[in-house]
């Protein structure tokens, strides 16, 4: 058809393919011209002539293959890198979570699914959710809790739970301000002040126990029962970034020291907070950087392996910032026993000074009794105040 011919045409306004048509047609008229001389008496010395003539083709023609190669590499090149670019900028391009009001007189929510649940240590369950898409993105402030909601279809019941987020990627330890995910190649990372992750995220909780309300407070550990007992992998949660508990109340700035007194999982904010507002032993001492200068954690289990796997973590930090961070791990149950009882817990916790921010992590309020006896952060509150001289409003409770 006209539109065919026309492409052919065209096709032959490239050089190589014009160069390519002429050595056709210069062949097929020598090749006549020697089959007519064939019955002549000089065909010997048109022969001898026609054998210069073919070589002299011969080498065009390898040098016209030569350059039609470097074109196809090079065609093929420019496919492939466009490829790649174009990957990278899909696997690049993050999406912020979407947050809808699809759980009326909730606030806005945003939706993810039970990916994962395995045995993290022997006391400690590790559970992975992943956003709707593999480029979504989720930040919140260093500190801040994601509230989770999930259904129990037995009596459709609706659970509610806070967690800290669990980052557990090493290349999240950097010293840079800002963070882009053209930087980081993980699911996951933190710059100061603020913690993203991208596609998927992770929480750490005590293995199911009698006493997990009082580990964890009563909801939560609801939510963490239907989670093991009731949801099944692909199930479908709400979430929804909640209360920032990282606060100074206090009346002396800036913040230089913290000391942490932190009880099981409640290691995990903390974690964030060391990479975060520690600068490493080898960062530049400049106004843009943290104002903190020293951390002090007394890390309390009740079992030694519930420091495994998070005290590799723990180890790699303090290896970067030696001069700058402390840590106690000290095997203790305080349920039955109180700061003030372990000499080893009382000499891990510095006295205050102007500038000193006490954190507390991993302790609840509640128990079956509501006794003020076994309240372990009230008592926690009250031996810093009478103990160490801590100002209440330097007290912070994640």
């Amino acid at each position: 058809s006209i539109p065919f011919l026309t492409s052919v045409f065209s096709s032959l306004k490239h050089p190589i393919l014009k160069r390519s048509l002429k050595f056709l047609v210069f062949a097929g008229l020598l090749a006549f011209a020697i089959s007519l001389a064939s019955s002549s008496s000089s065909f010997d010395t048109i022969l001898e002539s026609s054998a210069t003539i073919i070589e002299s083709i011969q080498n065009k023609w390898n040098q016209l293959l030569r350059e039609m190669t470097t074109i196809v590499k090079k065609i093929t090149s420019s496919k492939k890198k466009k490829r790649s670019d174009e990957t990278t900028t899909t696997t690049n391009t993050t999406i912020p979570l979407e947050y809808t009001n699809f759980i009326e007189g909730k606030g806005k929510w945003g939706r993810c699914t039970l990916e994962s649940k395995r045995q993290f240590s022997k006391h400690i369950r590790k559970y992975t959710f992943c956003f709707p898409k593999p480029n979504h993105s989720m930040k919140l402030k260093i500190g801040q809790v994601l509230s989770l909601s999930c259904l129990k279809e037995e009596d459709d019941t609706i659970m509610n739970g806070e967690f800290h987020v669990y980052y557990d990627d090493d290349q999240n330890d950097d010293d840079t301000t800002e963070t882009s995910m053209q930087e980081k190649s993980s699911s996951s990372f933190i710059s100061r002040g603020e913690a993203s992750s991208v596609g998927k995220f992770s929480i750490l909780v005590p293995s199911l126990s009698d006493h997990l309300e009082e580990d964890i407070g009563t909801d939560t550990a609801k939510l963490i029962r239907c989670l093991e007992n009731d949801l099944e992998v692909g199930d479908e949660l709400a979430l929804q970034p909640g209360e920032n508990k990282f606060r100074y109340d206090g009346d002396h700035f800036p913040v230089t020291d913290i000391v942490y007194i932190v009880m099981g999982t409640g290691i995990v904010p903390v974690l964030n907070q060391i990479r975060a507002f520690l600068p490493k032993d080898t960062a530049a001492n400049d106004s843009s950087s943290s104002s903190v200068r020293g951390m002090s954690i007394v890390w309390i289990c009740e079992n030694k392996s519930d420091f495994d796997n998070i005290d590799e973590t723990l180890k790699k930090l303090h290896s970067t910032r030696k001069s700058k961070l402390t840590v106690h791990c000290i095997i203790d149950n305080m349920r039955y026993n109180t700061l003030a009882d372990n000499t080893k817990i009382d000499s891990g916790i510095e006295d205050y000074l102007p500038g000193t921010m006490m954190v507390l992590s991993g302790m609840k309020n509640e128990n079956d009794d509501d006794d003020e006896e076994y309240n372990i952060q009230n008592n926690a509150i009250q031996y810093l105040i009478e103990n160490h001289g801590y100002p209440e409003n330097c007290i912070c409770i994640l």
